[in-house]
């Protein structure tokens, strides 16, 4: 299975998983919510933890591409009294 990091582009074959980590923001009372397009089915989340060193801990999310297409996967975040106020995209080109 392959990883790109949030925000990057992936080129994948129908019915392919694969994961893009990002960096939660969770910490700082922000939830992310996952938007994905059809076309693109999230197959589930994976929380490995903080990293020893400090900094933001990561969150695996892993989706598989259902037929041939370029989508975007828009991770949204906001704390519950405000707009989204983080928006990463990441692109999927299923080939």
């Amino acid at each position: 299975m392959r990883h790109i990091a949030e925000g990057a582009t992936i080129d994948v074959s129908p019915a392919e998983t694969f994961v893009v980590e990002r960096k939660t923001l969770d910490g700082a009372g922000y939830r992310t919510a996952v938007e994905t397009p059809d076309g693109v089915e999230h197959v589930g989340t994976r929380e490995p933890g903080a990293s020893q060193f400090g900094g933001r801990p990561t969150v695996q999310e892993s989706f598989r591409c259902m037929r041939p297409g370029v989508y975007e996967i828009r991770f949204v975040s906001r704390r519950p009294w405000q707009e989204a106020t983080h928006v990463v995209t990441s692109k999927a080109r299923c080939l």
